[in-house]
């Protein structure tokens, strides 16, 4: 009973330590559910300033495929789907930087990640009506996240990440240009595997 028991700390141990390094790919397909909240001030024809706070459900969904270059220190390609309640979706192109600090003994490993990129448009709910913007990339997006990754056998990955998100665009509308600045916090979830 030691034996198998003794065989089995060591194997979880072995595939423990071979994990996120350089020169691995990474695979992971994420996604969340969460609330977003506006905030909107411009100032009215009257001189009046005007402000609006709103704030709605979304969905996303993002292939994340990644590529190790140091033990742990991974760059990422964030290719997502955004939706944004009653409104059309919104595709985004990120780039990310993350770092995975993997435990010798454990299946369970933290990891953060930074990054930025573009989008193709903004689904806003706001005061007025559910409108997309815009149709060009230029909408940036600016994301910070931090979890954990769970391997599940010697190439699967179970992440759990909270990941803030913000979303900025201008848009000239009638005499004066309207910041539009959208905030989320979401528990993003995803699968994937480690090649």
């Amino acid at each position: 009973m030691r034996t198998v028991l003794v065989c089995f700390l060591l194997a979880f141990a072995t595939t423990a330590q071979a994990q996120f390094l350089p020169g691995q790919f990474e695979i992971m397909l994420n996604g969340t559910v969460g609330s977003v909240s506006e905030s909107t001030s411009y100032p009215s024809p009257s001189g009046a300033e005007v402000n609006a706070d709103d704030s709605h459900s979304y969905a996303y969904i993002a292939l994340t495929p990644g590529y190790y270059l140091f033990r742990g220190v991974s760059v990422e390609l964030e290719l997502g789907l955004r939706a944004i309640e009653g409104g059309p979706p919104a595709q985004s192109v990120l780039g990310n930087l993350s770092y995975t600090h993997a435990f010798r003994t454990s299946p369970v490993a933290l990891f953060a990640r930074a990054g930025g990129g573009l989008s193709n448009g903004i689904s806003l709910p706001t005061f007025v009506d559910h409108i997309r913007y815009t149709e060009g990339f230029d909408v940036s997006v600016l994301q910070a996240g931090a979890g954990i990754k769970i391997r599940t056998g010697r190439t699967g990955i179970i992440r759990v990440e909270l990941l803030y998100r913000h979303q900025q665009y201008e848009l000239d509308y009638f005499l004066t240009t309207v910041d539009h600045n959208i905030n989320t916090i979401a528990l993003m979830f995803g699968v994937g595997l480690l090649l």
